[in-house]
């Protein structure tokens, strides 16, 4: 418009002109970008599918809802201040959050296996089910709410309760089969119903008023996102080992022991295992008849022993020659037997580690004792203790816990067999990476209660090669599970104690 057109206006044209420059567009006709009430709802709608259902797969069961977590916060902190409601939903959401951290902290620990951290998790989750119902009512009240202030009638949200409801019953009684997944599809068509009601707000030209924040969006994005890396760092440096009680060993023998010990070198008991002993465990072996050793040397790149080859199931080859391979770890397994009325042996397993490396989180011995057989009785439990050298001293703990434990192995391979009641032994520990010669040993006593049965007890040793895994798992809980996915950070290296004990000389199998 020229400036010839603007002296032919008459007054009533000027000011029609001028409300038409400074009417403000309405809510319908803002781009949707710059909605604040359309983008807070999407951010809301996303957050809360993201955060119910969860993919237990590639880790999306903690990316997801930790993504669907900035989301809520982040829509219902623009919501907060247009009713009760959506300021519940906001408070909820960032205790919400809170509370993620905290459990995300501890499955990247190995206080997980700790009983009394596994139950306070368990005890938390049940409870933060009531807050999320409570979360989902705010969401439903929260839209009737803006619906009447902006005119409209008062409807839909109730689809989601009852939804979360039928979800929470199936949980509780571990329901499983098909109709879960069309409960998945019946809750995609309740976030579209959540989504057609936001649409008809903005439709009908309602918008929210945005108030000054001193903190932006992204900030609060990157902030819970630095705090998770934060504790999930912190777990990853602080708390990836067992606690142990390392002390300087005692180096004096008793005059008796010396001499127990004598007769067992005679006897042809190793050395070098004898001096790992304490006096009363030489000591227990006073009256010992004959000894009977098993070496092996295992190459845990390669995952195989070390020694002559062996032909198994027509030409696989089950071991690796000494200029194949390198031994990092050597197994040395005893029986001592005494001349008692009935056969009595004590059986000891040690191990030592014969190259430098770094234990980066969790190690594990799981037995299978001889006498889950039938043919034999512990007189006793299992026993043991772990060393290393560090500055020409030698330093000796206990296991972090050794003891029979009774489980169910969970896990997809127990999916697809069946779960059944297991009962083994497990010893469980750290070792140092700043010395040498890290090794230890368990030992227990068997009684015949059957001729004709041979020993047979089994030593399962559990290393773990790398820290990197989430949730982080020991390797007693690796052992545990049957999960594929958690092989990449544990080894398994299986290894017997087999002979028989009816003849004139008891024989290696």
């Amino acid at each position: 418009m020229t400036n010839k057109d603007f002296e032919n206006l008459n007054d009533r044209e000027f000011d029609m002109l001028l409300e038409d420059i400074i009417e403000e567009p309405s809510a319908s006709d803002m781009p949707q970008d710059i909605n604040p009430w359309r983008k807070a709802m999407n951010r809301v709608l996303w957050g809360t599918g993201l955060t119910t259902l969860t993919l237990n797969f590639l880790k999306l069961d903690t990316i997801l809802p930790a993504i669907g977590l900035v989301l809520l916060i982040l829509g219902y902190r623009t919501l907060r201040n247009e009713n009760g409601w959506f300021k519940a939903a906001y408070i909820i959401s960032t205790v919400r959050a809170v509370w993620f951290c905290i459990s995300t902290f501890f499955q990247s620990t190995v206080l997980m296996e700790e009983s009394g951290v596994a139950t306070f998790l368990a005890v938390g989750t049940y409870i933060w089910l009531i807050p999320a119902f409570i979360s989902l009512l705010a969401l439903r009240n929260g839209i009737r709410a803006v619906q009447r202030k902006a005119g409209l009638p008062a409807h839909g949200g109730t689809g989601l309760l009852i939804w979360y409801l039928i979800i929470l019953l199936l949980a509780f009684i571990n329901f499983e089969g098909f109709a879960l997944w069309i409960l998945i599809i019946a809750y995609c068509f309740i976030l579209r119903g959540l989504y057609k009601l936001s649409k008809e707000l903005t439709e009908a030209g309602y918008t929210v008023s945005t108030s000054s924040v001193k903190v932006t969006d992204r900030a609060v994005a990157i902030s819970f996102v630095s705090i998770l890396l934060v504790v999930i760092t912190a777990g990853y440096l602080f708390f990836n080992h067992y606690p142990m009680q390392w002390t300087p060993a005692e180096t004096t023998r008793s005059e008796q022991a010396k001499d127990i010990a004598e007769d067992l070198i005679e006897l042809g008991f190793p050395e070098t295992v004898l001096q790992d002993m304490t006096d009363e465990e030489i000591l227990a072996c006073e009256g010992a008849t004959f000894v009977l050793v098993q070496n092996r040397d295992y190459d845990i790149e390669q995952n195989r022993g070390i020694g002559t080859q062996e032909e198994i199931d027509g030409g696989k080859r089950a071991l690796i020659t000494p200029d194949q391979g390198t031994a990092h770890l050597r197994f040395t397994f005893i029986g001592v037997k005494f001349g008692d009325e009935r056969e009595h042996w004590k059986l000891i397993h040690h191990f030592e580690w014969l190259t430098d490396i770094d234990f980066c989180g969790t190690e594990a011995i799981q037995m299978w004792p001889s006498d889950r057989s039938g043919g034999w009785s512990r007189s006793a439990d299992v026993t043991g203790r772990l060393l290393y050298e560090k500055n020409g001293t030698t330093h000796i703990s206990d296991y972090h816990s050794l003891g029979e434990v009774s489980y169910q192995k969970t896990g997809i391979l127990a999916d697809m067999l069946g779960q059944y009641d297991n009962h083994d032994v497990f010893a469980t520990f750290s070792l140092p990476s700043d010395g040498a010669r890290q090794r230890g040993y368990v030992m227990y006593d068997i009684l015949e209660m059957q001729d004709g049965y041979i020993v047979d007890s089994w030593f399962n040793y559990i290393h773990q090669k790398h820290q990197l895994q989430f949730p982080v798992k020991t390797a007693k809980e690796f052992e545990m599970t049957s999960s594929y996915g958690d092989g990449a950070a544990f080894q398994l290296i299986h290894a017997a104690l087999q002979f028989t004990t009816h003849g004139e000389i008891p024989g290696l199998i």
